[in-house]
């Protein structure tokens, strides 16, 4: 991984390192070289002090001052060693927190993504509460309005069955079922309304209250009348009320000669005109005809009616003429 350096340039740790350690190592030369300084120093000094006495002093002073930066320069070279083994630690540990620090940047920019991604699950979830929340709320109002619908339903049902319970109770009270007996209440347990019917099991038939009684208002099918009763069982068809004072004045009541002349005979179908009579014809045929008027009886004392196929006229009778035998008597 490359690591920006300052002024002096981009390098990677391996290059640091032996940068560090070329620099110890060199600071390490420079202290031996500075110690085998100070030892040609110190030979120089001894032998500038046997040669003259009065340089011993100096040379004395040189040496110390030679053997003292001796001890500095291997003190500096031990502490340059110590300095490049800290240096080789703490790049090793620069390059363990770099690729920490990597990995940290890695894993930022993961969560990063992620929270991204979250977040647009969370905005697209959240569109989704919100329409799901309308939705609801478009449902509630719905389920408001059908109930609100389904009440009134209700009320309206509950208004037809209480207005069928009073329309089969009407009815109930008007007809009243089959019984044996006429009944002295309705069905339940009150007066009887005029009108109300019921069948009587027994007589086969339906009757109904007057007012007061109890009337029969329907014929069973054995007491209907068939084409065959009339002339026989009944007359024919008369436009007027059939009343039981009427019969002997308006009608007549049935007779079976009557019937049996009715049936013999052909009548007329018009009524003829006054003082004519009806003739029969000789094969059941009747008509109206006009009688032939009587000679005059006055001045005919005496006499008796004749004819002679054509006309009549009075005769006078013989003196012997036996009157008697005109006459039959039964």
């Amino acid at each position: 991984m490359a690591i920006y350096r300052g002024s002096g340039g981009s390098g990677d740790a391996t290059a640091d390192t032996a940068n560090t350690s070329a620099v110890a190592i060199q600071a390490a030369t420079d202290a031996q070289l500075s110690a085998i300084a100070a030892e040609a120093s110190a030979t120089t000094a001894s032998t500038a002090a046997a040669s003259t006495a009065g340089s011993v002093a100096a040379a004395a002073l040189s040496a110390a001052n030679a053997a003292t930066s001796a001890t500095a320069s291997a003190t500096s070279a031990t502490a340059s060693a110590a300095s490049a083994v800290t240096s080789a630690a703490q790049v090793a540990l620069a390059e363990d927190q770099v690729d920490l620090a990597a990995a940290q940047v890695a894993l930022a920019t993961t969560q990063a993504n992620n929270s991204s991604t979250s977040a647009g699950q969370s905005s697209t979830y959240a569109t989704n509460s919100l329409n799901s929340a309308n939705t609801s709320a478009t449902q509630a109002g719905i389920a408001t309005t059908q109930a609100g619908l389904a009440s009134s339903s209700a009320s309206a049902a509950s208004a037809s069955a209480a207005s069928a319970a009073a329309s089969y109770d009407s009815f109930d009270d008007r007809y009243l079922g089959a019984k044996s007996a006429d009944p002295s209440t309705d069905n339940d347990g009150g007066a009887l309304i005029t009108g109300a019917l019921y069948w009587n099991s027994v007589s086969n038939a339906m009757k109904a209250w007057n007012g007061s009684a109890w009337v029969v208002n329907y014929v069973p099918s054995t007491g209907f009348l068939t084409t065959g009763d009339i002339g026989t069982t009944v007359q024919g068809y008369d436009a007027t009320t059939l009343k039981s004072a009427a019969i002997g004045i308006s009608i007549q009541a049935y007779d079976s000669n009557l019937n049996t002349f009715v049936n013999t005979f052909t009548l007329p179908t018009t009524d003829g005109t006054a003082n004519q009579i009806l003739k029969t014809s000789g094969d059941g045929v009747l008509s109206f005809a006009t009688l032939e008027a009587l000679p005059t009886q006055s001045g005919n004392a005496g006499k008796y009616l004749s004819t002679d196929g054509t006309a009549a006229s009075w005769v006078a009778a013989p003196a012997s003429f036996n009157y008697a035998s005109l006459l039959k008597f039964q």
